[in-house]
């Protein structure tokens, strides 16, 4: 296979993973964000409150572990990841690093934040943030909102500059997702 072969095999599954968490989001937003939440939090809370809060919690963890393995440095030792930085070291194009440089700079600062509860709270149980001596950084909604879509920025950038093509990585409607759960739920409660 190609070198040129093997980056554009690499981007796709890139993109999958892209789009994958695009739809996380969507569900997330559809249950937790505004102003959706206002009108379903009183029937999350009158349905199942525990079990919406541990899915709501879990929800973020994942979008958290998602958004940094996309993040994560080109590799470890002798092995690679599927992250930008390893698609874009393999890709090696100066035009193309300056092109993406702008559009990234910004998703490296946001994405700081959301490393460092990857690392010290969901990948692995730091002592000192356990035993209460380090707390973690403030991660506000809005910015895993702009990382995502900053993600998919990037992946156009990429996208366009190597392959001649955009990327939509926003879902369609999703059958038998969160909407449709809250619909049920409503019409059950009444």
């Amino acid at each position: 296979m190609t070198k040129e072969a093997t980056n554009k095999n690499a981007f796709q599954a890139l993109c999958r993973r892209v789009i994958h968490l695009h739809h996380l989001w969507h569900e997330y937003a559809a249950l937790f964000r505004q102003p959706a939440f206002e009108e379903t939090q009183d029937l999350m809370n009158r349905t199942a409150p525990t079990f919406f809060h541990l899915v709501q919690q879990t929800w973020l963890d994942q979008l958290f572990l998602e958004i940094g393995r996309l993040m994560d440095p080109a590799g470890s030792g002798d092995k690679e990841t599927l992250g930008f930085a390893s698609l874009l070291a393999r890709i090696d194009d100066p035009f193309l690093d300056i092109k993406v440089e702008p559009v990234q700079q910004p998703l490296k600062k946001l994405c700081a934040e959301v490393s460092v509860w990857r690392n010290k709270c969901i990948a692995h149980n730091d002592w000192k943030y356990f035993m209460g001596s380090r707390p973690l950084p403030d991660v506000e909604i809005d910015n895993i909102e702009k990382l995502i879509f900053g993600l998919e920025e990037v992946t156009n950038v990429i996208a366009q500059h190597c392959f001649g093509y955009n990327v939509s990585c926003k879902p369609d409607s999703v059958k038998g997702g969160a909407e449709k759960l809250l619909l049920s739920l409503s019409k059950w409660h009444d």
